[in-house]
């Protein structure tokens, strides 16, 4: 499987990638796509797409080329140890 930054067209996608604050101090939001990576399905067509979403979950036409979630599984050990982490900094 070909990650992100190995894939020779990362540009828009890539700068799309974004972590905003949640609903509260212990939410984050991350995500991809947007106005950066959606374009017109066909040139005149007036219909949206966006090919992030297309990559990460493939189409009709496209087999799935998931960014996102091989991510997450590849640092899942550093994210949940960086929660625990801030909770016990918390609690001190």
């Amino acid at each position: 499987m070909q990650t992100l930054e190995q894939s020779p067209e990362t540009g828009a996608m890539e700068a799309s990638c974004t972590v905003a604050p949640g609903a509260n101090d212990l939410e984050y939001i991350v995500q991809a796509g947007g106005d950066m990576t959606t374009k017109e399905v066909r040139d005149g067509s007036g219909q949206p797409y966006d090919y992030a979403e297309a990559f990460e979950f493939g189409t009709s036409h496209q087999p799935a080329r998931p960014f996102f979630w091989p991510t997450y599984q590849a640092n899942k050990d550093e994210i949940h140890q960086a929660i625990e982490d801030a909770i016990g900094e918390v609690l001190k």
